[in-house]
């Protein structure tokens, strides 16, 4: 299989040169999230696991082995592949990006989807990306959505120029 796009997150990237058009089941996949153990992780965890689409396993990277405890509390009661880095990639800047350029090439399934620690997802999210990849799309991205403490919505984080050049692969999620 080979790539022909990058995506940056939140999204999903269909990695086969086959598309996905009318297919009634889609792919097995991978969810990928870098972590440095931030207390927020476990709302994210909980939103993969709540997601309609299946079959998807969820692979947590921790960026570094001082992160290592924190964040293997927040996995340790679930059913998540997680690999631990043995030093810190993100201490220049790069929160997590280099993980999600690396972590494509570890992962088995067709499908990668990608999620910050600091985020959470609806529980329709990956199925509504996956039906904008049956469109014959090879990659789909979603905004987010700004939410208070309590979890309620306020807006969407639209960026014009990314709205205008993503808008067939848009789902709002």
């Amino acid at each position: 299989m080979r790539t022909k796009a990058i995506v940056s997150r939140p999204g999903c990237r269909y990695r086969s040169d086959k598309n996905m058009r009318g297919m009634a089941r889609g792919p097995s996949g991978h969810l990928i999230t870098p972590t440095t153990g931030n207390p927020l992780l476990e709302a994210a965890l909980e939103s993969v696991a709540r997601q309609t689409y299946q079959p998807i396993q969820h692979l947590v990277i921790i960026d570094g082995s001082e992160r290592s405890p924190a964040a293997r509390r927040l996995i340790s009661t679930r059913s998540i592949d997680g690999i631990e880095l043995p030093y810190p990639t993100g201490l220049d800047g790069f929160q997590g990006h280099r993980i999600y350029g690396g972590a494509p090439y570890l992962a088995r399934g067709d499908l990668i989807c990608f999620l910050d620690e600091d985020n959470w997802m609806d529980e329709i999210h990956v199925e509504s990306l996956v039906d904008v990849l049956r469109k014959g799309h090879q990659w789909a991205f979603s905004l987010r959505k700004i939410v208070d403490q309590e979890g309620k919505f306020i807006c969407l984080d639209k960026r014009i120029a990314w709205q205008m050049a993503l808008d067939s692969h848009l789902t709002t999620t």
